[in-house]
Formats: structure tokens, C-alpha cells, sequence
């Protein structure tokens, strides 16, 4: 609990995801030694990946 009052999760939320993506920039520059711009490449092929998927699943369930 924070001295001054209610926990502020957006803030903790935020730190957790920095951390995270701070981890996996980390492994994937140092530990497996691959250079930024796959890294970037990777997160690229995951994101159209999951709005295919996505795309399909609306279709599927007819939203618009």
C-alpha cells in the first residue's frame, strides 16, 4: 500500500510492463545475441499474426 493513500495501479501496471519488455529486449539482444532489428522484425510477423487471427475470429462471429 502506497504512504499517501490507495495503490495506483496504472503506474504499477505501466512498471510491469516496462520491465517486461525491458527482459525480453534484453534476451533477445544479449542473451541470444540477435541484432535490434530482428527483434523488431519479430515483433512485427507476431502482430500481423494476432490481427489475422483477430480478423478471422470477427468474421467468423460476424462483428463489424
Amino acid at each position: 500500500m502506497a504512504i499517501g493513500g490507495e495503490l495506483n495501479l496504472g503506474r504499477l501496471g505501466m512498471g510491469a510492463v516496462l520491465l517486461t519488455c525491458g527482459t525480453l529486449v534484453y534476451y533477445h539482444c544479449t542473451v541470444r545475441t540477435y541484432p535490434l532489428i530482428s527483434l523488431a522484425a519479430d515483433v512485427l510477423i507476431v502482430l500481423l499474426c494476432s490481427l489475422s487471427v483477430l480478423g478471422l475470429l470477427f468474421r467468423y462471429c460476424n462483428i463489424s
